[in-house]
C-alpha cells in the first residue's frame, strides 16, 4: 500500500482595511454626474420615430419568410459569404474613392506645381548649360538686335499699326523692356520666362490701347512686329539658348494656355528679327 503524506499550512488571514476616516483629513464628496439634456419636444418624437423604423426594418430583415433569415438557416457559410461581400462592397467603395480623389485637372496642377519646384532649384545650372549648347545662336541674336536698335528711331513705324503710329515712341515701351529683361536673368525659371513673356504682351496691349486713336483689336499680326520692337529694344543676351530650354521643358498642359500662347509670339518674333536683320545687312 501507498501511504501519501498532506502535509497542512494554517490558512492565510484575509486583512482588511479600516473605513474609518483617518485624522485630519476629510474625504471628498462624491463627483456628481452631469444633468442630462432635456431635448425639445418635436426633436424627441423624431428621434423615437427615427428608432422605431429602424427597428421594424430589422425585424423585417430577419423574418422568417426574408431571404436573408432562410439563406442563413439552411446554409450555415451564407453569414460569411454576406460578411465577405459586405467587405467586397467596402473595398469597392474605398477603389471608387481613391480613383475619385484627384481630377485631371488636380494632377495637371500638381505636375505644373512640381514642374515648377524642380526647374526653379535648377534654373542656374539650366540656364548655364543651356548657354553653353548655343553660344553662336546667342551672340549672332544679341549682334542682330545691336544693329536694328541702331535705326530703330526711324523704323519703328513699320513695326506699329496705323491707328497708333502718331501718338506712339520708343519711350512708350519701357515697361515691356524692363519685364523683357526678366528672361534673360541667370536665375530665372521656366514659369517665370514664361510669366515674364506673358506679362510683355500684356503691357504691349496696354501700349496700344492708350495711344490708339481707335479701337484696335491686338491680334497675332499685331502683336508679333511689336514684340520685336521690344525684342530689339530689350536687346537680350541669352534669348536663343532661353527659348530652346523653354521649348525643351514645356509641359503639354501649359502650351493650350496663355503662356503657351506667349512663348510661340515670342519664338515667331524672333525669327521675325532674323529676317529684318538679313533686309538690313543686304541694304
Amino acid at each position: 500500500c501507498v501511504t501519501a503524506t498532506i502535509s497542512t499550512r494554517p490558512a492565510r488571514k484575509r486583512v482588511s482595511g479600516s473605513l474609518e476616516t483617518p485624522p485630519g483629513k476629510n474625504i471628498p464628496p462624491p463627483a456628481t454626474p452631469p444633468p442630462k439634456l432635456a431635448l425639445a419636444g418635436a426633436l424627441k418624437s423624431a428621434l423615437k420615430s427615427a428608432s422605431k423604423g429602424s427597428k421594424n426594418k430589422l425585424d423585417e430583415s430577419e423574418d422568417e419568410g426574408s431571404p436573408r433569415y432562410r439563406q442563413a438557416t439552411l446554409d450555415p457559410n451564407a453569414t460569411h459569404q454576406s460578411s465577405s461581400d459586405d467587405d467586397n462592397d467596402s473595398v469597392s467603395s474605398c477603389n471608387v474613392s481613391r480613383e475619385t480623389l484627384f481630377s485631371e485637372d488636380d494632377e495637371e496642377q500638381v505636375y505644373m506645381v512640381l514642374h515648377t519646384v524642380i526647374t526653379s532649384s535648377l534654373a542656374k545650372k539650366l540656364n548655364a548649360h543651356w548657354g553653353t549648347i548655343t553660344p553662336a545662336e546667342d551672340y549672332a541674336f544679341h549682334h542682330a538686335c545691336l544693329s536694328l536698335r541702331r535705326s530703330l528711331e526711324t523704323t519703328i513705324m513699320d513695326f506699329v499699326p496705323p491707328a497708333c503710329a502718331d501718338t506712339i515712341s520708343i519711350s512708350s515701351f519701357e515697361k515691356c523692356f524692363r519685364l523683357c529683361k526678366v528672361v534673360d536673368s541667370p536665375d530665372a525659371g521656366v514659369f517665370t520666362c514664361l510669366r515674364a513673356m506673358e506679362a510683355t504682351i500684356a503691357s504691349i496691349v496696354d501700349v496700344v490701347n492708350e495711344h490708339s486713336t481707335c479701337k484696335q483689336d491686338v491680334t497675332a499680326d499685331v502683336c508679333i512686329p511689336l514684340v520685336v520692337v521690344v525684342l530689339i529694344g530689350a536687346c537680350l543676351m541669352h534669348f536663343p539658348s532661353r527659348l530652346k530650354l523653354l521649348l525643351e521643358l514645356m509641359l503639354p498642359v501649359v502650351e493650350l494656355s496663355s503662356l503657351g500662347y506667349a512663348l510661340t509670339t515670342f519664338e515667331a518674333s524672333s525669327e521675325q528679327i532674323y529676317y529684318e536683320y538679313s533686309l538690313f545687312v543686304q541694304n
